[in-house]
């Protein structure tokens, strides 16, 4: 579980240095234009894009298309930024709640009361 969410801070935390690139870029020349994913992708290793586009049409020609192409050309940032967000709620800790029925007092509520003697709850 912390592995995940180490990972997940690493992908979104990424996301930071893209943003100030983008940011320069946009001070220096006066226009916005935020770095693509798949331009991302292709300045880190040129082989990767076209050896993710054989997995993924060998798995679904389909899926390259429509659901790869469009999140390859959303911006860099919001890519890295929403998946690291994905990932860290996905291994996010669980907590366990304890709801008690409306009905009458068990042994288990009635420990709950003496843990708790200033609660509000009236119990017959």
């Amino acid at each position: 579980m912390i592995v995940g969410r180490i990972i997940g801070w690493i992908v979104f935390v990424a996301a930071l240095p893209v943003l100030a690139t983008d940011a320069l870029v946009w001070i220096e020349s006066g226009y916005w234009v935020p770095l693509r994913l798949g331009q991302l992708l292709y300045n880190l290793d040129r082989s990767s894009l076209s050896m993710i586009r054989a997995v993924v049409e060998n798995l679904s020609p389909y899926a390259w298309d429509p659901v790869m192409t469009t999140a390859l050309a959303c911006w860099a940032f919001l890519g890295l930024m929403g998946l690291g967000t994905l990932i860290m709620t996905l291994f996010h800790e669980r907590t366990q709640y304890q709801y008690q029925s409306l009905s009458a007092p068990t042994a288990s509520s009635r420990s709950l009361r003496n843990r708790y003697p200033g609660s509000r709850t009236r119990w017959r």
